[in-house]
Order: C-alpha cells, then sequence, then structure tokens
C-alpha cells in the first residue's frame, strides 16, 4: 500500500472513531437523571429491597419510557423532604399529598392507594369518632410524615415525634405511647420482618383516618419542573396502557 493510501486509510478509520465517540457522548448528553430523596418505606421501597422496592420499579420505568434515567438518595425523611424542597434535589420517591407540600412541589398523578390507620396494643379500650376524642393520648408520629402533617394543627400538643416509624412500634410495646399513626401494610410488614414476636399484640383502629394516594413530588426549585412532571405522568400512562404496572406489582407481591 502506498503512503498515500496508507494515510487515506488512517484518516477515514479515524473519522469513524471520532464519529462513534462523539455520537456516544451525544447520548449520554441527552439522557438527563431525574435525582430523587427518600427514605427507607418497606415494603414499598428501601435502599436494600432488590432493584429499590416496587415504587421505585415503577417510577424508574416510567422515566426510562420517556428517556430519563433514575438515582435514588436514602436519607432519614425529613432529610429527604427538605434537601428536596431546596432544591438540592429534583424531588421526592413517594409521597402523599399535604397542602403545606404543595407550596413547594409540583406533584404527579398517583399511583398507588394508602390505608393511614390509628394503631393501639390490642385489648385497649381506645375507640374514636373524631380527632377530638383523642386529645387526652400520647399519639406517635414519624417527623414530617403524611400523619404528622395531617395531625399536628389539632393534635400538636398530643404528638410524641420520633425520626423513624419503628420507633413508634417499640414505644407503644413498652406503653410511652398510647397508639401511633402510619400506613397499614407498612406496620404490618415492619412488625412481620423485624418484630415478629409482637405479632397479634398490634391492632388497628377504625376507621382509617385517611385513605391517602402516593405519588412523587418535583420541586419548584428545579429548572422544567412542570415538564418533567408531565413526561412522568406520560411513562406512567404508557406502562398501565402495556401492562408493565400490573406486572411490576405481581413480581413484587403486591395486587393492583
Amino acid at each position: 500500500m502506498s503512503i498515500f493510501g496508507y494515510l487515506l486509510t488512517t484518516t477515514a478509520l479515524m473519522t469513524v472513531l471520532v464519529f462513534f465517540s462523539a455520537a456516544e457522548e451525544i447520548e449520554v448528553a441527552e439522557t438527563p437523571t431525574i435525582v430523587l430523596a427518600t427514605s427507607d418505606w418497606e415494603p414499598y421501597y428501601a435502599e436494600k429491597l432488590a432493584s429499590g422496592g416496587v415504587v421505585t420499579e415503577i417510577v424508574r420505568t416510567a422515566f426510562q419510557r420517556m428517556g430519563y434515567k433514575l438515582e435514588v438518595k436514602w436519607l432519614p425523611w425529613a432529610r429527604a423532604i427538605n434537601t428536596a424542597k431546596a432544591g438540592y434535589y429534583d424531588g421526592v420517591l413517594g409521597a402523599w399529598y399535604t397542602e403545606d407540600r404543595e407550596q413547594f412541589f409540583n406533584y404527579s398523578k398517583p399511583f398507588l392507594k394508602n390505608d393511614i390507620v390509628f394503631f393501639k396494643l390490642k385489648g385497649e379500650p381506645i375507640t374514636y369518632t373524631s380527632l377530638l376524642d383523642l386529645k387526652s393520648y400520647r399519639v406517635g408520629v414519624t417527623r414530617n410524615s403524611g400523619p404528622h402533617e395531617l395531625l399536628k394543627r389539632e393534635l400538636n400538643e398530643s404528638l410524641d415525634i420520633v425520626v423513624k416509624a419503628d420507633l413508634n412500634i417499640k414505644k407503644l410495646m413498652a406503653k410511652r405511647i398510647d397508639f401511633f399513626v402510619d400506613e397499614s401494610l407498612g406496620v404490618q410488614y415492619m412488625i412481620n420482618t423485624q418484630f415478629p414476636e409482637w405479632r397479634g399484640a398490634i391492632e388497628a383502629l377504625e376507621p382509617p383516618l385517611q385513605v391517602n394516594n402516593l405519588h412523587i413530588m418535583i420541586s419548584k426549585r428545579v429548572d422544567n419542573n412542570q415538564k418533567i412532571i408531565n413526561d412522568f405522568n406520560e411513562g406512567l400512562q404508557l406502562i398501565y396502557l402495556d401492562g408493565t404496572f400490573e406486572n411490576l406489582l405481581k413480581e413484587n407481591g403486591f395486587n393492583e
């Protein structure tokens, strides 16, 4: 091969390599990453669960359909809310609607329902028809959680605030509180996995305090926050329509 031919071949090869390298850089640049903060809340989502749990899988898949990657930061709940509120992260993975949060976040369409109930020691003669009936009791809540936001106006003086939900179970069993408020399935999961010796010792009060929808929240301090929500909602609709959403629920042991 002549020197001219060699140089021509080498130049062509280098051009191809540069083209593919540039294409890879463009592909990476065009795949935005959404960073959502949250706290462990089994069985819905937790760092130790496979793929982060069913909620993480749903959110990740919906974003992927719209060309996004998802990164999750696992933090104490209050820090997750506050750092996302400030725009340090894009938003929060898994949250209930509250008026207080709406001024800082845009909400997605809901994708799961949660029953919020009071839990007491089995056999304790506690009943209620309204929150006013509970003012004389000590009520356990997790700081900055949905139940905390819900109860702090009417029962603020009665609230016993903890930083982790499982502490409420420990305090109830030690009779340091009269009851606590949390999501029904999550509490049963905690008892079964962390405190099996207390299975059957705790029961729910009827009726449920509230039935809540689960959303993601995107901070209003983040650029294009409404577009991110709109894209997520569109991705969510796509996985509803093609059966992926239902399959994710079944694979994780949930019914729709």
